[in-house]
């Protein structure tokens, strides 16, 4: 079934690899995007520039989403966070009414893998726990923050209802 103008957009703005196609081929990557006939010759006159620039602000929208989610390992990351976060962004894009949660939890992931050092394990744990299925975690941690300090504390993250919630054991 032959998509829209819209639609194919969309997967243009978020699949940088189609979008490298676009740039040498506009009409057959819209023949490949099966775009309705009447709208394939619209779309391949769009400027490759200008999509890789909008794709770009995409991009940055959402990296200020997971900054907002996990504002310690974002900032633990120095610098170069956003840097570090092009190769997981460019790769992968969530969709849905939890996306910004869930692409906090890639990003997390991501970054576990990369076996990175300066990721706040807390709000790792936290995320992670808030995408899963699990009604109780518990976890030992040295980076949670209390009263503006970061703590060495027990963890306990659980659920009331649907809604993730957070406890913390520590001696002060």
């Amino acid at each position: 079934m032959a998509i829209d103008m819209t639609t194919a957009l969309s997967r243009l703005l978020t699949d940088a690899a189609l979008r490298r196609g676009f740039r040498l081929a506009p009409l057959g990557t819209a023949v490949a995007l099966d775009v309705q006939e009447d709208q394939r010759t619209n779309l391949a006159r769009l400027d490759p520039d200008q999509l890789d620039r909008q794709a770009e602000t995409l991009l940055k929208k959402r990296f200020h989403e997971i900054v907002a989610i996990i504002p310690e390992t974002v900032a633990g990351l120095g610098e170069f966070a956003y840097e570090r976060f092009l190769p997981y962004g460019t790769s992968t894009w969530p969709t849905g009414h939890m996306r910004h949660v869930q692409d906090a939890a890639g990003f997390c992931r991501y970054l576990l893998c990369q076996r990175c050092s300066r990721v706040c394990r807390a709000e790792i744990n936290r995320v992670l726990f808030a995408v899963g299925r699990r009604r109780f975690s518990l976890h030992w941690t040295r980076d949670i923050r209390i009263n503006g300090r970061r703590r060495h504390a027990a963890q306990i993250l659980y659920r009331r209802g649907s809604k993730p919630r957070q406890l913390a054991l520590y001696l002060g």
